[in-house]
């Protein structure tokens, strides 16, 4: 019966709309929380298909979210999203790419995170490279183990983490590959090798479920494509699609009131906005950290779906030397932390959560540090001068050169501190896989199809291309062609849509 209740309620608030929308032969007007990949594209999207009501809010003051290019050094840094995931034409941002000219010729692609086999020891030596390369091909092979673990159905139990899995099978792999006197620099080898997934995860491998690593599919092509010129260019060029007055930046939301029709969206300088349907497409942290964001509160699944859905903390250092203390091609500096200190570490010491320092493509005199976890948010709350010093420090140490040079400038993301993002990306945590996943909870509207009042795109909305730029992407287009399909589907003559 209370199913029976809902439904016609639904059904109720859809012919209300249609029938305002149709006797006054207005446009449906639509808002679109957030200007990120995911909400640019729903615009554009419903804009080109005559949706010319529609209105892009976004609480910063630029657009892109967590996709960021700024300039550093001698050329651009990527301070959030560092590559397309998948270079092939399936992906919607490397079609995108292409069509904007902004990758080398080929497409530059990534090594592997290993190659060159350049680790290094806290006492500044250089382990063997043979050593490496052959640690690190096992790594990758039980990562590679890890992801195929991964069964779709509803009895596939998660009660195992990443860390506790690759722990156990690296263990075993490195008692039989290789001897005593090489163990110490294998297991140093792995420890980095488990910041980098920790990274490329999102978080702590203890947060990560091992059975649900293989939930993410990968794109064909490519595994990772560089783009010097910026991947900033790609919202740029989306924004540039959307007529002018259609978009506002340090337009925050505050609330979005939808019990009744019109939805009222209440904006934190006093204006309210009616619409008869709201795209939240805001990161899954702003969504978890902002539940009086909806009023009324959204239904317990969808909460709860919020709430269990995993949100990174990872973060970029980024250091510029007067003159690079590296051979260009060669300027990858990976830690190889033992673990004494590996296990024992703390959020305080954010250095040993760094896996490595990389030159930048087409900026010479930089280098990337990548770290995640504890050690990004505690990063976070150190100023640039500890910053400098601590990174200078850990170089130092590692290179054997207590005389090196600090760099002259650092800059460092914050994400997880960000107001407008809080995190970085999402991931599958611990959890036991009963029926639809969280994600796929997470992207339905609401009340439901038959009346989508609510709608939610962005990358913790896709079940299969999660924190992705192309699932983002991806997701703006989904929650569009939805409405689009709602007024189809009522065959109501009277909605009026722009034809051009």
């Amino acid at each position: 019966m209370h199913l029976l209740l809902v439904t016609w309620w639904d059904m109720a608030g859809m012919l209300h709309a249609l029938d305002a929308r149709a006797q006054g032969k207005k446009r449906p007007r639509v808002v679109v929380v957030g200007a990120g990949l995911a909400g640019l594209a729903a615009a554009h999207y419903l804009h080109k298909n005559g949706f010319s009501e529609t209105l892009v809010l976004e609480a910063n003051d630029r657009i892109g979210g967590r996709v960021r290019s700024v300039k550093f050094g001698s050329s651009l840094v990527e301070l959030g999203a560092n590559w397309i995931h998948g270079g092939c034409l399936a992906n919607p941002i490397y079609q995108l790419a292409r069509i904007l000219d902004i990758m080398e010729n080929p497409p530059e692609k990534k090594r592997e995170a290993w190659n060159p086999p350049t680790f290094f020891t806290p006492h500044g030596f250089a382990i063997d490279h043979d050593l490496a390369k052959k640690a690190g091909n096992i790594f990758v092979e039980k990562e590679r183990q890890m992801h195929a673990l991964y069964v779709d159905g509803p009895d596939q139990d998660s009660n195992v983490t990443a860390e506790e899995y690759l722990d156990y099978i690296l263990e075993e792999e490195i008692a039989r590959e290789f001897p005593k006197s090489q163990r110490d620099d294998a297991h140093r080898i792995m420890n980095a090798m488990k910041n980098y997934l920790a990274f490329h995860m999102g978080d702590d491998l203890k947060k990560h479920s091992a059975q649900l690593y293989g939930t993410y599919k990968e794109m064909p092509g490519a595994e990772c494509v560089a783009v010097p010129d910026g991947l900033s260019r790609i919202p740029e060029y989306l924004r540039s699609l959307i007529p002018g007055n259609k978009l506002r930046l340090s337009t925050e939301v505050c609330e979005v009131a939808w019990s009744e029709r019109p939805l009222k969206v209440h904006c934190a300088s006093g204006e309210v906005i009616e619409a008869d349907h709201v795209i939240v497409t805001v990161s899954l942290g702003i969504l978890k950290s902002r539940p009086d964001l909806f009023f009324p509160r959204l239904p317990e699944s969808k909460t709860e779906a919020i709430s269990r859905i995993g949100f990174g903390r990872v973060d970029k250092i980024f250091l510029e030397f007067e003159r690079p203390f590296w051979v260009a091609g060669e300027g990858h500096i990976r830690l190889g932390w033992p673990d004494s200190d590996f296990r024992s570490r703390t959020g305080k010491e954010w250095n040993k959560y760094i896996y490595s320092f990389d030159e930048v493509t087409n900026n010479p005199n930089v280098l990337v540090g990548w770290l995640s976890a504890d050690g990004a948010e505690m990063m976070e709350k150190d100023d640039l001068k500890t910053i400098k010093m601590i990174c200078t420090e850990t170089l130092r140490k590692f290179t054997g050169n207590p005389l090196l040079d600090p760099p002259k400038n650092v800059l460092a993301s914050k994400w997880a501190s960000d107001p407008c993002i809080r995190g970085a990306y999402s991931y599958q945590p611990m959890r036991k896989a009963e029926g639809p996943s969280d994600m796929f909870t997470l992207s339905q509207p609401v009340p439901g199809n038959i009346d989508p009042r609510i709608l939610f795109a962005g990358e913790a909305t896709h079940p299969d291309y999660f924190s992705t730029m192309h699932g983002a992407f991806m997701s703006g287009l989904r929650e569009a062609q939805r409405i689009m399909d709602f007024y189809a589907m009522t065959g109501v003559n009277g909605i009026a849509v722009d034809d051009t």
